[in-house]
């Protein structure tokens, strides 16, 4: 049986380190969010203060869509922003950052507490850290520490950790590089998806 090459070993290993750590790993470390709607509020100018653009993500639809989102500051009263940060969310110690946003109804943020983690509703964009910190700064202002167990059981945090895996295994997490603020994308690594021991390891 042919050995898998060099490059697609890097890749795998890239992909393990991405890995979420286990709810029982996690006990004791908060995660955050943060929610823009009807009953309370994100500073949405203060986040595209913040938020830097010369880090210049890969071209995706989910991009596309947040770029929308913070270039139409005159629809936030028309929309519901929920924010869910995770620190140390990976095996190597990336923070974890979720945009997920829809048009306002009445029962919005009833329903988007209700179902936390939120998977089919509204437009999303996923990335891992590290983050800059003016993003950073405006996390530590506008979210609120969630604590497991007692705010989070095993249940929704698994539930979102196997949400994430989808992205992840579809390619449609932002990942930034440590190296000179660069970002890096998964889908870098998306023609080597075809090889054999790439795609047993996304089948874990």
């Amino acid at each position: 049986m042919a050995q898998p090459n060099q490059r697609t070993m890097r890749i795998i290993h890239f992909y393990d380190a991405l890995l979420p750590v286990p709810y029982d790993r996690r006990l004791r470390r908060p995660m955050l969010a943060g929610l823009n709607g009807c009953s309370e509020s994100l500073n949405m100018s203060s986040l595209r203060n913040a938020w830097n653009f010369s880090l210049h993500l890969p071209p995706s639809i989910d991009y596309a869509n947040f770029q929308h989102l913070l270039s139409t500051p005159e629809d936030d009263e028309a929309r519901v922003v929920l924010v869910t940060a995770i620190p140390n969310f990976t095996e190597d110690g990336r923070d974890y950052l979720e945009f997920t946003w829809h048009t306002m109804t009445e029962q919005s943020d009833s329903l988007l507490r209700e179902s936390w983690p939120v998977r089919g509703e509204g437009k999303k964009m996923v990335l891992l850290g590290p983050f800059p910190h003016g993003l950073l700064f405006w996390m530590h202002m506008n979210l609120k520490p969630l604590l497991l167990e007692q705010d989070v059981d095993k249940q929704q945090y698994d539930a979102l950790a196997g949400f994430y895996l989808e992205r992840l295994h579809q390619l449609r997490v932002a990942v930034v590089g440590e190296a000179e603020g660069s970002i890096l994308s998964l889908a870098q690594f998306g023609e080597h998806s075809s090889d054999q021991a790439l795609e047993k390891s996304f089948a874990r």
